[in-house]
C-alpha cells in the first residue's frame, strides 16, 4: 500500500466525477474502491468521509472503514461515530464494533466514536466482560499461588503422593510452564529416595525389635499376672462402656503406661476412636516400645489427617524426629528438630533431646 497524505486529491477526485454527471451514489462506490489500496491520512479520511455522510452514504462509509481497519490508516472516528449512529442500513456486527473500540481506544480517540448513546450499551458490555476476564485471571492466579503453597506443605510433610497430584495439577493448568516438570523431576529423584529410606528402616527396626526388652522381661511373672487380669478388666469394661465414657480410653492406656505395659495400652488404644489425640498417645506408646517402625508408619498417616492445626504438626514431627534417631537417621533427626526449635524453641523436651543428640557422634 501507498500512503495518500493530501485531501486535494481526493476533492478533485469527487468535484471531476460530479461536472461529469456521475450520480452521488455511484461516485461513493468508486471513491472508495479507489482508495481501498492505499494507507490514508488522517486529513484524507477525513475529507472522504465528509461527502459521505453529506450525500447521506453511511452505510458506504461503514464497509469502507471495516475494510480499513488495521491497515495503518488513521480514521476520523467522529465521523464513524456519527455514520453508525444516523443511517447503518445493516446492525453493525459486534465484533466489528468491539475492533473499533479497541482501535479507537488505541489511538486515544475513543470519545470522538462515542458520542452518542448508540455505544454506551457495548462499552457496558465490554467492560463487564474486561472486569470478568480480570477477575477470572486474579482468581486464576491465585489458585496457582495456593497450589504452589500446598507444594511447600507437602514438601515439609514429606507427602510426596499428595505433592504429586498437585504437580499434576499445576501442570494440566499451565502445560506451558517448565517450573512443574523440573519440580516432578526433583520430585521423582526424592521419592527414589524415600523408597530406600523406607526399606532401611525396616531392616533396622527388625534389628532393634529383635534386640528389644519382651513386655515378659521386664516384670516377674506374678507383676505380669496382675497387669494382664488388670488390662482383660479394662478391655471388659470399654467392650461395655466406652459409648457413655468415651476419655477411658486414655486413661487407661496412660495406666498401663506408668506400669511399663506398652504392649497392653497400644492394645487398648487399637479400638480407640482415631482422632488425632488417641493417635498421639498411641504413637508415644510405640516410641517408648521401641516399635519405631510402627511408629514412622502411623505418624504417616496421622500427617494426612485434614485440618490439622500448628501444635498437631509439631507433636507429629517431634515424634518423628525421635523415630528417625532411634532407626539411626541422625542428620535427618537432628534436621528436623531443628527445624521444629526454629518455630518453637521451648517444644516439650525438644532443645535438652537436641543438644543431647549434637554430642554423640554421628
Amino acid at each position: 500500500m501507498k500512503l495518500e497524505s493530501n485531501a486535494q486529491n481526493i476533492e478533485l477526485f469527487i468535484s471531476s466525477r460530479i461536472k461529469m454527471g456521475e450520480p452521488l451514489e455511484l461516485i461513493a462506490l468508486h471513491l472508495c474502491d479507489h482508495y481501498s489500496s492505499m494507507i490514508l491520512s488522517l486529513e484524507a479520511f477525513q475529507r472522504l468521509a465528509i461527502f459521505l455522510v453529506k450525500i447521506g452514504s453511511y452505510q458506504t462509509l461503514i464497509d469502507f472503514t471495516i475494510q480499513k481497519l488495521g491497515d495503518g490508516s488513521e480514521i476520523p472516528w467522529g465521523h464513524i461515530g456519527e455514520a453508525i449512529e444516523r443511517g447503518s442500513s445493516q446492525e453493525v456486527p459486534d465484533s466489528v464494533k468491539d475492533r473499533m473500540i479497541e482501535i479507537a481506544e488505541r489511538e486515544k480517540s475513543l470519545d470522538l466514536l462515542t458520542t452518542s448513546s448508540f455505544w454506551h450499551h457495548r462499552l457496558e458490555i465490554i467492560s463487564t466482560k474486561n472486569t470478568r476476564m480480570r477477575m477470572a485471571l486474579q482468581k486464576a492466579a491465585a489458585r496457582i499461588t495456593e497450589l504452589e503453597e500446598n507444594i511447600e506443605l507437602f514438601k515439609i510433610q514429606n507427602l510426596l503422593e499428595q505433592e504429586e497430584q498437585v504437580l499434576n495439577l499445576l501442570q494440566f493448568l499451565q502445560p506451558e510452564n517448565p517450573k512443574w516438570l523440573q519440580l516432578k523431576r526433583s520430585l521423582k529423584d526424592r521419592k527414589a529416595q524415600d523408597l530406600i529410606l523406607k526399606r532401611e528402616r525396616t531392616r533396622k527396626s527388625f534389628l532393634l525389635r529383635q534386640s528389644r526388652l519382651s513386655f515378659i522381661e521386664r516384670h516377674d511373672l506374678p507383676t505380669q499376672k496382675v497387669i494382664d487380669a488388670l488390662a482383660q478388666s479394662m478391655i471388659e469394661i470399654l467392650r461395655n462402656h466406652h459409648e457413655e465414657y468415651p476419655n477411658l480410653f486414655s486413661d487407661f492406656a496412660v495406666a498401663l503406661i506408668l506400669v511399663e505395659a506398652y504392649d497392653k495400652a497400644i492394645k487398648i488404644l487399637e479400638n480407640a476412636p482415631r482422632d488425632f489425640n488417641h493417635l498421639t498417645l498411641a504413637a508415644e506408646c510405640l516410641l517408648l516400645d521401641q516399635r519405631y517402625l510402627e511408629l514412622m508408619e502411623l505418624l504417616e498417616e496421622m500427617e494426612k489427617m485434614k485440618n490439622l492445626d500448628a501444635d498437631e504438626f509439631y507433636a507429629i514431627q517431634y515424634l518423628k524426629a525421635q523415630g528417625l534417631w532411634a532407626l539411626d537417621f541422625h542428620q535427618e533427626a537432628i534436621t528436623l528438630l531443628s527445624q521444629l526449635l526454629e518455630v518453637q524453641p521451648h517444644y516439650r523436651s525438644a532443645e535438652s533431646l537436641l543438644t543431647s543428640w549434637r554430642e554423640e557422634p554421628l
